[in-house]
C-alpha cells in the first residue's frame, strides 16, 4: 500500500499506522507483525482498532531481508489474532518463519464478519504443536458483549496459502 494509507501496515520491524508514523515495536520476537495485528484489533493505544491490516509482500522490502522477491519474517513466537469482528486482514505474498519454541503457528479467537486472505502466503512452522490453531475464548467484541454471543467463529471467510511444517518430531498436522 502507498504511504498514505489508511491501512496499518507492517514493513519489516517497523508498523507503519494510518497516519503514517510508527509503532514501537521495540523486543519485537515476530518482526512487528504481532504488533500490526495488535494495533488493528485494538491495544488500548490511540486509534487503535479502527483499522484493517495489510501486510505488503512481494517485491516490497518487508521482513529481514528478502528471498527471491519474497518478504520472511522470522517469528520466535507464535502470531495469534485476538477476538475480532468487522476486519479486513491480508497479507500478501510473506512468509511467516515460526520458530521451534513457539506451541502454535498461528492462533485464531473468536472472529464475527472477518475476512482473512492468507492466500499469497506461507506459514513455515518448526514447533511440536498445531501450525494452525483456531481456540475462540473470548467473546467477539460487538455483538459478543451487546447480545451475549458466547466465543464463536462465524460469518467469516479464511483464505489460507500455504502451511508447511518443517519440525520431522512433530505428528500433529
Amino acid at each position: 500500500m502507498p504511504p498514505n494509507s489508511d491501512w496499518a501496515r507492517s514493513n519489516g520491524s517497523t508498523v507503519r499506522l494510518p497516519d503514517g508514523t510508527a509503532l514501537d515495536s521495540t523486543g519485537t520476537v515476530t518482526d512487528g507483525v504481532q504488533e500490526a495485528i495488535n494495533f488493528a484489533c485494538g491495544n488500548g493505544l490511540r486509534g487503535s482498532g479502527n483499522s484493517d491490516l495489510e501486510i505488503i509482500g512481494g517485491s516490497e522490502k518487508t521482513g529481514n531481508y528478502q528471498l527471491d522477491g519474497q518478504a520472511v519474517f522470522d517469528c520466535v513466537g507464535g502470531i495469534v489474532f485476538p477476538a475480532m469482528q468487522g476486519k479486513f486482514i491480508k497479507m500478501g505474498a510473506i512468509t511467516l518463519n515460526v520458530s521451534s519454541g513457539a506451541a502454535a503457528g498461528i492462533t485464531f479467537d473468536s472472529m464475527m464478519m472477518v475476512d482473512v486472505d492468507m492466500s499469497a502466503s506461507q506459514l513455515v512452522f518448526a514447533g511440536l504443536g498445531n501450525a494452525l490453531k483456531f481456540k475462540p475464548t473470548v467473546v467477539p467484541q460487538i455483538d459478543g458483549i451487546a447480545f451475549g454471543i458466547p466465543p464463536v467463529i462465524t460469518d467469516s471467510r479464511l483464505k489460507l496459502g500455504h502451511i508447511a511444517n518443517v519440525n520431522t518430531a512433530n505428528t500433529t498436522p
